[in-house]
């Protein structure tokens, strides 16, 4: 169903340059190359675009420098595998909050004539609302345990220059707007869980006060049989 979700992502890595050069040596000799790499254009860049583009940089050694757009990143670091690591955790948060973005996007269109009253022959004896309940409960649960994971990624980081990496390549795949796609679709979804529940417990209600009547007619009818 959703085998079309591909989040790509390319990531430049530098081990080193010949001569030696440091990351600030790098980026002030080589910004167009980089802006170029990052933006994946083959064209000139414009001054203020290249300028755009590597204002940023993060640096912690001498001799690193990491870089990132939207759909890639720049790496200059000898050891390079933790940076690697961060950025492939990010773009599989990135992958899954697409995915529960539309989950909750075709939960929110299935709920809707889950909502409509139904009247069926026999009705209180079987529960409507018992399968769409456990649905929507099921992917609220699912959904939430995400989110949680994502909001506490930064504490499983433990390095404060793989946290700036991890916040600057996140700000720029734009996962905040993801995340407050998901949030705003998890809100709806909570709010048609609370009309479906109050529905079914309406109908629950109803069901009792039909057996009751029923069992009070049938003591009634057996007390006139005994006559």
């Amino acid at each position: 169903m959703f085998a079309d979700l591909v989040e790509d992502y390319c990531v430049w890595h530098v081990g080193g340059f010949s001569p030696g050069l440091s990351g600030t040596e790098a980026l002030g000799r080589l910004p167009r190359e980089i802006a170029r790499l990052l933006t994946l254009e083959r064209g000139e860049l414009s001054e203020a675009a290249v300028a755009e583009i590597v204002r940023l940089p993060i640096r912690y050694f001498d001799n690193d420098l990491f870089l990132a757009e939207w759909n890639a990143a720049f790496v200059y670091d000898p050891k390079f595998q933790d940076t690697a690591e961060v950025l492939e955790f990010l773009n599989v948060q990135v992958l899954e909050l697409r995915f529960f973005d539309r989950l909750l996007h075709e939960a929110i269109e299935g709920v809707s004539e889950e909502l409509r009253p139904r009247r069926r022959l026999f009705h209180f004896l079987h529960d409507p609302y018992e399968l769409p309940l456990r649905k929507l409960s099921g992917i609220r649960t699912d959904v939430s345990l995400i989110r949680e994971r994502i909001y506490n990624a930064l504490k499983f980081v433990g390095d404060a220059y793989l946290a700036r990496v991890y916040e600057e390549a996140r700000r720029k795949v734009g996962a905040e707007k993801h995340e407050g796609t998901v949030r705003d679709q998890l809100a709806t979804l909570t709010d048609n869980y609370t009309v479906l529940n109050n529905q079914a417990q309406a109908a629950r209600a109803e069901t009792l006060e039909l057996i009751i009547i029923l069992l009070i007619a049938i003591e009634i009818v057996m007390g006139l049989l005994r006559w």
